[in-house]
């Protein structure tokens, strides 16, 4: 791999010193620990775990030295019983096919990233970061929870790729601003909580004539709502959404908030030139059913003609493509 830009302070920006089982931050004296192997430059936790027991959780996946990557990912979901059976098993199938997936990503997009620096914020397993890294691009993944990068260390190591993984909030990079090619951020917005501030953070991060792509699941979908499979949740009042999910999956929901167009318009206010329109729906998976396929040319038609606007509001994800000059 070459040469990665530095790492900086997420609090000040300024340059971080390795001290061998920390990173210190000169100028001001913040101190950042490495946790199995990673370093681990939160500001705050994510939604779902607090910072000790998130690190207890990726010392003990890193400790499975003997499990591969597609082993690593279903431990995990055994490890977290709060989550239904059907969801864990949508959901480690993604990771699974995680490379695949952020391939297509990089297709639909045009994205050409042999030899540019890339940044995927929430890059959860590292499917995209994979993908990169694969067709040779000096490839960073960051994402707020640490115990994932360990089972994206794994699948980087099953397949002979090299990476940097960050333990960072998309709120707070630690890198200094326009400092990637390509800044992507796929179904992670959504899940912030800061989200106005992962967004604003993404398009800072992106060099001048650089690229910054986001894709946000839409809370107005006409599909069902991506992560719990369930239509209309977006059309409730959000207060009544965490009850009725729990009503109907028995799995909590409180930490997901999918945007509306107008929403995610106003995020991107006061940054780079961007256009909004409907987003790429996630690589087929395969033996998808030739009415689901037939479905997908349909939109993919209509999301690049004159239509594209028509659809935005409804679509089932929205996209920001913005260009730094």
């Amino acid at each position: 791999m070459g040469e990665l830009p530095p790492l900086a302070c997420p609090a000040c920006r300024g340059p971080l010193e390795d001290r061998t089982s920390t990173l210190g931050c000169a100028a001001c004296a913040a101190s950042y620990p490495v946790v199995a192997g990673i370093p681990d430059l939160r500001l705050r936790p994510d939604r779902y775990l607090d910072l000790e027991g998130d690190r207890a959780k990726a010392r003990q996946l890193a400790g499975l030295g003997d499990r591969g990557f597609a082993d690593l990912v279903a431990e995990y979901w055994r490890r977290t019983p709060e989550v239904p059976a059907d969801l864990a098993a949508t959901y480690g199938a993604r990771a699974t096919d995680g490379e695949r997936r952020g391939a297509g990503v990089l297709d639909e997009a045009g994205l050409v990233v042999g030899g540019a620096t890339v940044l995927d914020v929430g890059c959860g397993t590292g499917g995209l970061v994979a993908a990169a890294a694969r067709r040779g691009a000096r490839a960073v993944g960051v994402d707020v929870a640490l115990r994932w990068l360990v089972v994206a260390r794994r699948q980087l190591e099953e397949l002979g790729l090299d990476a940097r993984l960050v333990a960072a909030d998309g709120a707070a990079l630690p890198f200094r601003s326009g400092t990637f090619d390509v800044v992507t951020a796929i179904e992670t917005v959504e899940h912030a909580a800061d989200q106005r501030g992962l967004v604003q953070g993404c398009l800072r991060a992106a060099r001048p004539g650089g690229r910054a792509l986001l894709v946000v699941a839409n809370r107005y979908s006409l599909a069902t709502e991506p992560t719990i499979g369930l239509w209309g949740v977006g059309y409730l009042p959000r207060a009544w959404a965490p009850a009725y999910v729990r009503r109907r999956r028995q799995t909590r929901y409180g930490y997901f908030r999918a945007l509306s167009a107008g929403e995610l318009r106003a995020l991107t206010a006061h940054g780079p030139p961007a256009r909004l329109g409907p987003g790429p729906l996630p690589a087929a998976p395969a033996g998808e059913p030739r009415h689901r396929r037939q479905a997908r040319r349909l939109y993919d038609r209509l999301r690049a003609g004159p239509a594209g606007a028509l659809l935005t509001p409804v679509a089932p994800y929205l996209a920001v493509d913005a260009r730094p000059r």
